[in-house]
Order: C-alpha cells, then structure tokens, then sequence
C-alpha cells in the first residue's frame, strides 16, 4: 500500500520505452518487403537508463520483425526514471512496441494499449520475484483499433 500511495502523491519522470526503437533500428529486409509488426512487451529499466528486461508478451503483424524488438529495445539507452527528488530509480512498464511500415495498413489492431507503470526504488532480490511483479502488470491488456475497444485478458 505505502508504494501506491507514493504513485499517487509524487510526480516522477517515466522513460518512453514505446518510442525508443526509431526509424534507424527498422531492418532493411522489412523495408523492402512493407512488413510492419508490434509486441506488447515487460520491460524494466535500470537507474542508469539501460534495459534490463524484455519480454514480449504477445505479439502482432510480421513474426520475424515482432521477434527483433526486444533485442532492438535491450540495444538502446532510455532517459533514466526519477521520483520527485530526482533521484534515479529502477523501472517497470508494459508497452505496445510498434514497428509499422507507414504506407501499409497491415498493423491496424495495435493503435494503443494500455499504460501500466511503475517506480521502483529497488528490484525484488529474486528473478522470481520479478516475474510475479510483472505478471501482475501484464494480466490485462486494451487494444483499441478502428473497430469498438477488445479487452482481452491472459
């Protein structure tokens, strides 16, 4: 309880892990062939702003490029999460990745999910603390598209 009451009471700057594969990480061979994918991934950001987990969870579009954006992620360096005082600190978010060819409509059902986010002044001791912690994160999902809002649960 002490950590949701510190969410809402204290204004904290969150990396955007969904904008950090940019046109640079879009492979050659998907260019060529107008494939677009996206994956709704668990990451965790340490304080130095490096990825330090990545796992999709479920994944949309061309399998082959959804396959790449975690290790695309895992390459690049985030702006680091900081609470109000300013201090870094580890963090969570489960995020739509998207990786779309813009003169293609392939990947329509993946406009927007959504945003689940944490601050952590530390990480469990264990990996498999962390997996619980993010399971919890990753049990429910809305994607919208054109068509109504899915909610689609694990």
């Amino acid at each position: 309880m002490p950590l949701i009451s510190f969410m809402l009471s204290a204004a904290f700057f969150i990396p955007d892990v969904s904008g950090a594969a940019g046109a640079t990480d879009y492979p050659d061979w998907a260019i060529r062939k107008e494939k677009s994918a996206a994956a709704l991934v668990d990451v965790v950001v340490d304080p130095a702003g490096r990825v330090i987990s990545c796992k999709p969870q479920q994944t949309f579009g061309d399998e082959r490029l959804a396959g790449q954006i975690c290790s695309k992620l895992s390459a690049r360096d985030m702006k680091s999460a900081r609470d109000a005082t300013g201090t870094t600190r580890f963090f969570a978010d489960t995020v739509l990745v998207r990786s779309i060819f813009r003169a293609t409509r392939k990947v329509t059902a993946s406009a927007h999910c959504a945003r689940v986010s944490t601050l952590l002044s530390r990480l469990p001791a264990c990996r498999t603390g962390l997996r619980k912690l993010l399971s919890i994160w990753s049990s429910t999902w809305i994607l919208r598209d054109e068509s109504p809002t899915a909610i689609q649960q694990e």
